[in-house]
């Protein structure tokens, strides 16, 4: 669940990241079990690859809290 600690870690992640993978968050919402975000995306990445790229940074990020 993306709670407490996961859920103020994964936002810094997403926000740290920004410069690096070429997108800004504009907006972001972290629910129990999903997170929503809104992203400003430089069209030269793809939608696809950055989300992908999100997932798999916050995804071994949050296995090590918990």
């Amino acid at each position: 669940m993306l709670v407490d600690e996961v859920d103020k870690r994964l936002k810094e992640l997403v926000i740290e990241k920004q410069e690096q993978y070429g997108y800004e968050a504009m907006e972001m919402e972290v629910m129990l079990d999903h997170v929503h975000l809104l992203l400003d995306i430089h069209p030269k990445n793809s939608v696809e690859n950055i989300v992908n790229m999100i997932k798999v940074l916050t995804a071994k990020a949050v296995i090590h809290i918990i």
